[in-house]
């Protein structure tokens, strides 16, 4: 838990301010959910998940539904779900409906690492 509040303080605190969507500087462009932002500010449990399994692990419309079900399930135990995925060149931790709904049906998504990260957000 301790790593996790420490990476997420770096990814949402910049000169002493928290930013609750999205932050842009002229080299880094980072989209947090509000409700992740307000959970890790708030200090409670945040939970990070792949969206590789909507993207590449089932088909349409399995992988929405488990992908759902599996944020429900992190809600229920009193976490808060941070789904991450690129969208549209942004880096998103926590997604809203659409777009989970988006990755559930991407025709062809890529499945990107760290690695992979610079390539993707330029193009």
């Amino acid at each position: 838990m301790r790593i996790l509040k420490r990476v997420s303080q770096l990814f949402l605190r910049r000169e002493g301010k928290t930013f609750h969507s999205t932050m842009w500087t002229k080299d880094f462009l980072f989209k947090v959910h509000p409700s992740v932002s307000q959970a890790v500010a708030q200090n409670k449990p945040v939970v990070a998940l792949e969206s590789t399994i909507i993207t590449h692990g089932m088909p349409y419309p399995h992988n929405l539904s488990t992908a759902k079900e599996v944020e429900a399930i992190v809600r229920d135990e009193g976490a808060t779900p941070a789904t991450v995925g690129v969208i549209e060149g942004e880096i998103c931790v926590g997604l809203s409906s659409e777009e989970l709904e988006h990755l559930a049906r991407s025709k062809s998504p890529l499945k990107v690492s760290r690695r992979d990260l610079p390539y993707v957000i330029s193009k």
